[in-house]
C-alpha cells in the first residue's frame, strides 16, 4: 500500500526534501483508524518528494498557450487525491469532450500569475 498527503520539509530553493516524521505517524494512525487491519502492518519504507505548486495554488490544466499540441496537467498538490480527477479532465479537454466539472477556466495555463 502506498499513501501520501502529508507535507514534508524542504523545497526547491534549498533542493532538500525530508520526511516530517510527526506527519508520517499521524498519517499512519489515521489510515489505521479507517482500516483497522493496518494496525499490524509494518512500515517498509517512506520517502519525500517535491510537489509542484503554482503561485496562485491552483493547478494548471489545459493546452499550453502558443503550443496547440502540448497539454499539461500539473501544479496540483495532493496528487494521489486529485490525480484521477485531473486525468479525467485533461483527457476530456484533449478529446474535445464536454467537461465533467465546471469552473475549470480557473486552471487555464495561460492565466496571469
Amino acid at each position: 500500500m502506498i499513501g501520501g498527503g502529508w507535507q514534508g520539509q524542504g523545497g526547491f530553493d534549498s533542493n532538500t526534501k525530508e520526511l516530517d516524521y510527526q506527519n508520517l505517524i499521524h498519517n499512519i494512525r489515521l489510515a489505521a483508524s479507517v482500516v483497522p487491519g493496518l494496525r499490524n502492518v509494518n512500515l517498509v519504507r517512506s520517502w519525500a518528494g517535491f510537489e509542484p505548486v503554482m503561485p496562485d495554488a491552483l493547478p494548471c490544466l489545459g493546452c499550453l498557450p502558443g503550443h496547440p499540441n502540448i497539454w499539461i496537467a500539473t501544479g496540483a498538490r495532493g496528487g494521489y487525491s486529485l490525480g484521477p480527477a485531473q486525468g479525467k479532465l485533461i483527457s476530456e479537454m484533449v478529446l474535445g469532450k464536454a467537461l465533467s466539472l465546471e469552473g475549470t477556466a480557473a486552471f487555464d495555463p495561460g492565466r496571469t500569475f
